[in-house]
C-alpha cells in the first residue's frame, strides 16, 4: 500500500507537504478498499453484515490472530448488540486492532502509561534499555538472545530508540512468542498441569509474564486445572 500510494503521486524518493497529504489520502483509500473487499468476501449472502462468530476465521486468513479475550472485547465495543457487524462496525474493529496492536483497551492504556513514565520529556521515543526496564516491571524474563531478536525486528533502523507504536509491537511480539512456546511445550499431550508448564519454562530460562497467553493456550489444549 505504501509503495503504490507513493508511486501514484511522485516518481521521486522524497515528498513535499502537499504530496504527503495526497499520499495519506491514497493510503487510506487503499486501506478502505481492502477492508471492503475483505468484508464482502465474508458476506456470502450479500446481506451487508457479517456474523461476529465468523470474524475470527476471517481474520486468521488475513494473518491476524488476536487472542480470544481481545477479539471478544472489540466486538462488544463496535457491535450494536445484534450479533452482526455492518461494514462501518467492521472497519472500526479493524482500526482498534491495529491501533492497540492486538491488546485490550485496559492493556493498551496500562502499557502506554508505562511508556509515558519513561518518556518524561514527551519525545515520543524510549531506548532499548527502557524496554528492558518495563519488562522487569512486568516480571517478564526472556533469554537475552530472544529479546534482542525481537528488539532488532522492532527497531528496524537500528537507532537504539523505539516509538510508542514500535514499543507496543514489541510487547505484542513477546506475547506471541510466549503463546507459541506454550503451544510447543504442550505438543501432543492431552493433559498437563498448569504448574508444570510454569516450571518447565523456568528451567529453560523463561519467566512467562502473560497469564492470559498461558490461559488461552491451555484452553486450546484442554490443560487440566491444578487440583
Amino acid at each position: 500500500w505504501v509503495d503504490s500510494a507513493c508511486d501514484a503521486i511522485t516518481k521521486y524518493s522524497t515528498l513535499e507537504l502537499e504530496e504527503f497529504l495526497n499520499f495519506v489520502k491514497g493510503y487510506e483509500a487503499r486501506q478502505d478498499n481492502f477492508y471492503k473487499s475483505t468484508f464482502e468476501e465474508a458476506d456470502l449472502d450479500n446481506s451487508g453484515t457479517m456474523e461476529a462468530g465468523e470474524l475470527a476465521e476471517m481474520l486468521q486468513k488475513l494473518g491476524i490472530e488476536p487472542m480470544s479475550h481481545v477479539l471478544d472485547e472489540v466486538i462488544r465495543e463496535v457491535d450494536d448488540g445484534n450479533g452482526e457487524l455492518e461494514f462501518k462496525e467492521f472497519k472500526h474493529l479493524m482500526d482498534l486492532l491495529v491501533v492497540r496492536e492486538g491488546f485490550t483497551s485496559s492493556e493498551y492504556d496500562s502499557y502506554v502509561e508505562l511508556f509515558n513514565h519513561l518518556d518524561p520529556k514527551k519525545s515520543g521515543e524510549i531506548s532499548d534499555e527502557d524496554i528492558r526496564t518495563i519488562l522487569k516491571w512486568l516480571t517478564c524474563s526472556l533469554p537475552e538472545a530472544v529479546l534482542q531478536e525481537i528488539l532488532n525486528e522492532t527497531d528496524a533502523d537500528g537507532s537504539g530508540t523505539i516509538s510508542q507504536r514500535e514499543y507496543l509491537r514489541c510487547l505484542r511480539k513477546i506475547r506471541e512468542h510466549e503463546l507459541e512456546l506454550v503451544r510447543q511445550a504442550l505438543g501432543d499431550q492431552e493433559q498437563l498441569p498448569k504448574e508444570q508448564v510454569t516450571h518447565l519454562f523456568r528451567d529453560l530460562g523463561y519467566v512467562l509474564w502473560d497469564e492470559q497467553a498461558i490461559a488461552e493456550a491451555a484452553q486450546e489444549a484442554q490443560i487440566q486445572e491444578d487440583q
